[in-house]
């Protein structure tokens, strides 16, 4: 399934690098797993995994929270907004992904 997410990622993203691709398909991949707490992906879940690894294609990766940004001269720390993390980030898709949701013992 990876290859076919990473195949439909760089037909709708022509002539990106395939390295940040392949990092954002398989990023989005786990990110669904372990959130609807599967070991086999759904073929059902595979457009959600390309729209999710396009996202974080498009914004370099997810922040995990605390720091952002630091600037030395003139000392600067941004910190990351709550959108920009991974459980943000998630909430755009909860819809799709509770239908496939997994309770976990």
């Amino acid at each position: 399934m990876k290859e076919a997410i990473l195949a439909k990622m760089a037909e709708l993203r022509q002539g990106a690098e395939d390295a940040a691709l392949a990092f954002a398909a398989e990023r989005s991949m786990e990110m669904v797993q372990a959130y609807c707490n599967l070991e086999e992906m759904p073929a059902e879940l595979e457009h959600v995994c390309v729209c999710m690894g396009l996202e974080i294609y498009d914004k370099g990766g997810l922040q995990e929270g605390g720091i952002k940004e630091i600037t030395e001269g003139k000392v600067s720390v941004t910190f990351a907004d709550e959108a920009d993390t991974a459980g943000a980030f998630l909430q755009h898709y909860q819809e799709e992904l509770n239908r496939f949701r997994k309770m976990q013992w």
